[in-house]
């Protein structure tokens, strides 16, 4: 019977090679991260979305479905409600646990509602009702942000996952540990 030894170690061989290239591969890709703070990420895209002057376009579910979903990605980040995959009224309770006033609450679920209602159905809204759309998601988010004079007030502690933890500040220096 022939050696079985050299076809496993040849195996191994070309595995380990494999692999080899695969960490390669991966280090030499460079993976984007975005710091920038949920209601900053929420205006640059809402920005984006105008400059697509979908509207004009004639596409109104396209238009409405990208701003929804960015105030809903918003939400997300913000109060780490999980809003994307979600109803309105899944939504609705979450949202009561959030430092969001009732008058911000209220027009956030009308947003939510009307997006819904051009999204699912057969209702055409024109050029002005997407541009008030628009405007109102701009509202919600500015609405919502964080304000820096409560961040220091409250010692940096915020309910959102995207805020520093207590006692920093988002762009200030950490110590490192060990004296590296």
């Amino acid at each position: 019977l022939p050696a079985v030894w050299p076809w496993i170690l040849a195996g191994l061989a070309v595995v380990a090679a494999l692999a080899a290239i695969i960490v390669w591969r991966a280090r030499r890709q460079k993976v984007a991260v975005d710091n920038r703070l949920p209601h900053e990420v929420a205006l640059d895209g809402l920005a984006l979305i105008e400059a697509m002057n979908l509207p004009e376009q004639g596409r109104f579910k396209e238009h409405t479905t990208l701003v929804s979903d960015t105030v809903r990605v918003y939400v997300e980040r913000r109060y780490d409600i999980p809003a994307l995959e979600r109803t309105t009224g899944e939504i609705r309770p979450d949202l009561k646990r959030t430092d969001m006033t009732p008058e911000v609450m209220a027009l956030l679920i009308a947003f939510l509602q009307e997006s819904d209602l051009i999204k699912f159905s057969e209702y055409t809204p024109d050029a002005e009702s997407a541009d008030r759309l628009l405007a109102r998601a701009r509202m919600i988010v500015e609405a919502t942000k964080p304000s820096p004079a409560a961040d220091e007030a409250k010692g940096g502690a915020t309910p959102s996952k995207a805020q520093p933890a207590a006692g920093t500040r988002r762009g200030a220096p950490q110590p490192m540990e060990n004296g590296a």
